[in-house]
């Protein structure tokens, strides 16, 4: 995903027709007051939707639209109602003031370094995990990761969607103010398709709804796709979209890269769109199917990232059979990972990719474990 300071650039520099309380449309200086009394702008709902607020029970997973869009009102109620809600958002902001002075900094005078902005300021996960366990409006911070499957690939589609179409409905009733913001809580999601580590990473078939912090297969596979998320953010992925647009997109902390100009740009008019069609729904009193959806027609096309013939062969991928493989070298074959075993070779083949702190947390896990793990090697239990 990109990192809360991306997300909120993007959604602070378009303009929101219909409200401007500060006599002008650019988000970041129209605020808005939310039903707890917050007070934010587009941008922060954007940067804390999903990564700060949202229940375990991905989104994604609701069976009808229906159900997702109330799981949705849900989500976006944990900000929006109740005075938990305004303390925890208020808390992270305030962690979270340093590095996003760093990188407002950066962005004001020079955008290419905003990646070593990131660098020299990374993300206090522990810190941020206490001030969601302090004010408990939903899952914390720490659980929200592991359960994030709603952020990635055909997921953060179906997310959202049911956000999108919830905001419709609310400007279709009148009520402007309130329907942008929840379609800022939408917008997160979208932004993230338009993240490399986000577009074909096999998250949901990685993971498990009972997944936590432990010594369990389920858990691994979520420092799996951690692992694919990283390697494809930094390389980058060429992508191309229904509109006919070729480039090439970057994940975290490269939003504002040179070559990753592009993305941006169309990432921002994805964005536009999707206001645009709250605010129509606002002035015709109705709503458009979600089959209409014009953000969609900009974002990459994710059945053609894969094939592309410039783009490294994934990490890791789900075969006809539902299994998951990792890549040896050869297109459409790679070796299976099945058992826990499998995993921890994979991560320990992999750690240096893994980002400090997560592995801090695996190799705390494995030490905490040694004698089983030392037990099953002697038994030959690990996969080879």
């Amino acid at each position: 995903m990109f990192y809360f300071s991306e997300h909120r650039y993007l959604g602070n520099t378009i303009q929101l027709p219909g409200h401007d309380s500060a006599g002008d449309h650019v988000a970041a200086n129209n605020p808005f007051t939310l039903q707890n009394g917050l007070v934010v702008t587009y941008g922060d709902i954007n940067a804390l939707s999903g990564d700060y607020f949202g229940l375990m029970t991905p989104i994604s997973r609701g069976t009808t639209l229906k159900d997702r869009k109330d799981r949705f009102q849900q989500s976006f109620d944990l900000l929006n109602v109740g005075e938990v809600g305004k303390r925890r958002a208020e808390a992270v902001i305030a962690k979270l003031k340093v590095l996003m002075a760093a990188v407002d900094d950066a962005i004001e005078h020079d955008q290419k370094a905003v990646h070593k902005a990131y660098q020299d300021h990374p993300l206090d996960i522990d810190a941020l995990k206490q001030v969601t366990v302090a004010y408990k409006a939903g899952a914390d911070f720490d659980t929200l990761a592991l359960h994030n499957i709603d952020h990635f690939g055909s997921e953060a589609r179906l997310t959202y969607n049911a956000g999108h179409a919830l905001a419709l409905e609310v400007a279709a009733q009148g009520d402007l103010q309130k329907a942008y913001s929840i379609n800022a809580f939408a917008d997160h999601f979208l932004q993230d398709s338009f993240a490399a580590g986000h577009v074909r990473v096999p998250r949901n078939a990685l993971y498990s709804l009972d997944v936590k912090v432990d010594f369990s297969i389920s858990f691994l596979k979520a420092i799996a796709s951690n692992v694919m998320h990283d390697e494809d953010g930094n390389l980058g992925l060429h992508v191309q979209n229904l509109a006919g647009e070729k480039w090439k997109i970057y994940g975290d902390t490269r939003l504002f890269d040179p070559v990753n100009s592009n993305n941006l740009r169309i990432c921002t008019e994805a964005i536009k769109v999707s206001v645009q069609e709250v605010y129509n729904a606002y002035k015709l009193r109705k709503v458009i199917d979600e089959s209409q959806f014009g953000a969609w027609r900009l974002a990459p096309i994710l059945e053609l990232v894969s094939s592309h013939p410039e783009n490294h062969l994934p990490l890791l991928f789900v075969k006809s059979d539902g299994k998951i493989y990792k890549r040896n070298g050869n297109p459409g074959e790679g070796v299976l990972l099945d058992t826990m075993w499998d995993y921890v070779g994979f991560l320990l083949e992999n750690i240096n990719m893994l980002e400090k702190q997560i592995q801090l947390q695996f190799q705390k896990i494995i030490g905490n474990n040694l004698g089983s793990l030392v037990g099953n090697l002697s038994s030959g239990q690990i996969a080879h």
